[in-house]
């Protein structure tokens, strides 16, 4: 089969949220539409809207081959054809609203993701030492190459390791896709478990230091909930994961080093939470397990532009386009928060 009409199998089941691979059946939903042909069954799912078939199809083909020639770990099917459909299914998996409207500008967005180098160096673990509160320890930076279940073909991972020991703290990585000098962030991971290690106690209690000032900064809707005079959760800059504020620090740092000053943030993809949706009989949980994503994630970018000058949020979601959007304006990343200072000087 050609790549239009191994495409043209996943549309067809797509609309019954029943792609078949192998024996199994997973659940992605969506329609299709071409200039001679269609696939739609519910118009609540998103429709790829096609509209220069042959564009389309010869940059399909060059995406599924850029992946399979990437390293990116993909699921094991006796059918190789049955292997390019989860690709295509994939892709879609992890677009946007925006993108199934303009599925050309999606291909090229993540060919160009596969091809870019930018922190190629950072495919063999490297470590920048740092002095101030993290004094004897080093920021070690790495990128991954992530599975084809995951948004992106990289990550950048990073950790807190002791100078003197073999000890070390997770950070978290980050899932990200540079194209057209614009930084793509889709999702922010840690797997760190709590850990009697002195060392991660130690790195913990530092890493408190980061909300030094902040609550002052806090509305009093917030306070009260703090509180307890309240049981309204406003909107806040407190209540993130600490790891994140330095990872995502120092994943900006890197992108002003390599003069990238463009950052959109991704906090919506509706093929998985309709996914979620039909797997699970809970619309509620749903609701709130993709509220809770996007809350936190905003979350997040919006404290690290609080405490790290020189960087500005241009747009939230849906205000301009889909994305969260922010800029780096300055020559320099500084802080008031020492620790913030440091990671930024060092890098």
């Amino acid at each position: 089969m050609n790549i239009k009409e191994l495409f043209i199998s996943v549309a067809r089941e797509a609309v019954d949220a029943n792609i078949m691979f192998g024996d199994e059946a997973w659940p992605f939903v969506f329609n299709t539409k071409l200039p001679n042909e269609e696939y739609i069954k519910n118009d609540y799912f998103p429709t790829i809207m096609i509209s220069d078939e042959y564009e389309f199809f010869r940059l399909l083909e060059i995406y599924v081959n850029k992946t399979l020639e990437s390293g990116r770990k993909l699921p094991y099917f006796k059918n190789k054809n049955d292997q390019i459909r989860f690709i295509i299914s994939y892709l879609f998996v992890n677009s946007t609203t925006e993108e199934f409207n303009n599925p050309i500008e999606l291909l090229q967005k993540h060919i160009g993701f596969l091809e870019d180098e930018t922190f190629k160096e950072y495919d063999k673990k490297a470590t920048i030492s740092l002095d101030g509160e993290l004094n004897n320890t080093s920021l070690s930076i790495e990128r991954v190459t992530q599975s084809i279940y995951l948004e992106t073909p990289h990550s950048l991972r990073f950790k807190i390791e002791d100078d003197q020991s073999m000890s070390d703290y997770d950070l978290g990585e980050i899932s990200y896709g540079i194209y057209d000098n614009t930084c793509y962030i889709y999702s922010m991971m840690n797997r760190s478990k709590k850990s009697d290690d002195p060392f991660y106690k130690k790195i913990n209690r530092k890493l408190f230091k980061l909300n030094k000032d902040i609550y002052k900064e806090e509305s009093d809707e917030f306070k009260n909930y703090k509180e307890g005079s309240s049981e309204y959760y406003p909107e806040n800059i407190t209540d993130v994961s600490m790891p994140f504020i330095i990872s995502l620090s120092s994943f900006i740092n890197l992108l002003k080093y390599q003069g990238i000053n463009d950052i959109k943030v991704v906090t919506y993809l509706p093929l998985r939470y309709l996914s979620r949706d039909i797997s699970s009989d809970n619309e509620e949980r749903n609701d709130t397990i993709q509220r809770n994503a996007t809350d936190k994630l905003i979350r997040t970018f919006r404290r690290v532009a609080y405490q790290l000058d020189g960087l500005e949020i241009v747009s939230l979601p849906y205000e301009v386009d889909e994305y969260l959007t922010l800029k780096l304006t300055s020559r320099d990343l500084t802080s008031d928060n020492e620790m913030l200072d440091d990671i930024s000087r060092s890098i």
